[in-house]
């Protein structure tokens, strides 16, 4: 009885060798070979665009497509949208400023000045201490 199982095992392992074989086989005949690699050609136009605003100053310089009404926040905090795109060049107009923004709460008739109606970020939730977490990337910029 022992033989008659171990010759059933080793002819279920030699099928199932065989039709692994043959379908890697069939694999490798039936796979479509892989286009060469073309070489870089160094005399082609530049992938990235350069985004100016109104007055032609550089504000980025981006290898990411850039489209009509994008919007880029700068590292000085400064919000553009982008209007209009032509090839490699596009034009931007500042949307918000927000280091003006930021200006007008630290004046003294900003939001400083009624920081007693102020509410606190972390409050007591029965008896209990609520945790406020806050992500940044620690990047001094981002595209929208």
């Amino acid at each position: 009885m022992d033989t008659i199982n171990k010759k059933r095992i080793a002819l279920f392992f030699s099928i199932l060798l065989a039709v692994m074989a043959g379908a890697y086989i069939i694999n490798v005949i039936s796979t479509p070979k892989a286009p060469p690699f073309k070489p870089v050609d160094e005399t082609a136009p530049a992938t990235y665009v350069t985004v100016r605003d109104s007055e032609g100053n550089v504000i980025l310089e981006t290898g990411i497509p850039v489209h009509e009404k994008d919007e880029y926040i700068s590292d000085t905090n400064i919000h553009y949208i982008i209007i209009s795109v032509s090839g490699n060049q596009a034009v931007a107009r500042v949307k918000k400023n927000q280091v003006s923004l930021n200006q007008e709460q630290d004046s003294p008739s900003g939001f400083l000045a009624h920081s007693s109606a102020a509410i606190p970020a972390q409050g007591f939730l029965g008896g209990r201490g609520r945790h406020m977490v806050i992500y940044h990337t620690h990047s001094d910029e981002c595209y929208l």
